[in-house]
């Protein structure tokens, strides 16, 4: 009887361990790995991308990104999509899965926003008398700030 009471302790006692053991790990897997990097450069990348969207509607610029492999700087493309220009997103692929993470969700944050924006002019500001291109060589009206 005693046996038996000692091996039903012992087995709940070795239960009790690997648990403890197995969520010990998946906290320290989704802190120090793939999943808290993850969340945090979704987060930071997402608000970035919209905060630029929202400043860029405001001032008259229309436009959206895409990735088109490895670019040392943001580029037109000379393509339109509807009202929008298309620009090429700065990406550098060495440098690993956050960036390629972070590019791809501001990417997705800027375009989202700035199409909700275009959808639902209502909602925001937006000055008239800036011309709705992202392009310096067809800005007027100011919207160049290099043009003084």
């Amino acid at each position: 009887m005693k046996t038996q009471k000692n091996r039903i302790g012992v087995a709940l006692l070795f239960v009790a361990f690997f648990c403890s053991l197995a969520l010990n790990l998946w906290c320290l897997w989704q802190i120090y790995y793939f999943g808290g990097w993850r969340d945090t450069v979704q987060l930071k990348a997402s608000m970035q991308a919209t905060l630029l969207a929202l400043n860029d509607y405001e001032a008259g610029i229309l436009r959206i990104y895409t990735i088109q492999g490895q670019r040392e700087a943001r580029a037109f493309t000379g393509t339109h999509d509807g009202p929008f220009e298309v620009w090429a997103e700065q990406y550098y692929p060495s440098l690993g899965p956050a960036h390629r993470l972070s590019t791809e969700e501001c990417v997705k944050a800027y375009n989202n926003k700035m199409r909700y924006m275009y959808d639902h002019p209502d909602r925001w500001s937006r000055p008239t008398n800036v011309v709705q291109t992202a392009n310096p060589a067809t800005r007027r009206n100011g919207a160049n700030p290099n043009d003084n």
